[in-house]
C-alpha cells in the first residue's frame, strides 16, 4: 500500500483545532448524557448489585447442593431489580433525545455537522 495523496497547507494546526473542538463537544455531551441520568433509579440499581453479589456468593462459596435455588432467586432478582431499570433507562434516555432542541441541551453532531458531513 503506498501513499495515494497528498495534503498541502497547515494540517498539522487544522487537525489539532478539529481534535480539540471535537474533544470538547464529547465532553460537554458525556456531562450531559450521564449528570443525574439515574438519580430516580438509584436504589433499584443498589439492589441489584447487592443480589448479583449475593448470588455469586451462593454460587462460588457455598456447597453446590444448598447454594442452587437460594442462587438462582437472587441471580433473578439481580436482572429483574438492577439490569432491566438500568437498560430501560438508559434506552429511554437515548432514544428520547429531540434533534429539534435548542443549542441549550449538548449534541454530539450540530446541526451544521448533519448539513456538511465530508468537511473540516
Amino acid at each position: 500500500a503506498g501513499i495515494l495523496g497528498e495534503v498541502r497547507g497547515a494540517f498539522a494546526e487544522d487537525y489539532v483545532r478539529l481534535v480539540t473542538a471535537g474533544e470538547t463537544r464529547f465532553e460537554k455531551t458525556q456531562t450531559f448524557a450521564y449528570e443525574g441520568m439515574y438519580n430516580h433509579i438509584r436504589a433499584l440499581l443498589l439492589a441489584g448489585t447487592l443480589s448479583a453479589v449475593g448470588a455469586v456468593v451462593c454460587f462460588c462459596l457455598l456447597p453446590l447442593s444448598s447454594a442452587t435455588l437460594p442462587g438462582i432467586a437472587l441471580a433473578g432478582a439481580a436482572f429483574v431489580v438492577g439490569y432491566i431499570p438500568w437498560f430501560l433507562k438508559t434506552l429511554s434516555t437515548f432514544e428520547g433525545e429531540d434533534m429539534n432542541q435548542g443549542p441549550v441541551r449538548a449534541r454530539l453532531f450540530s446541526w451544521a455537522d448533519l448539513r456538511a458531513p465530508l468537511t473540516l
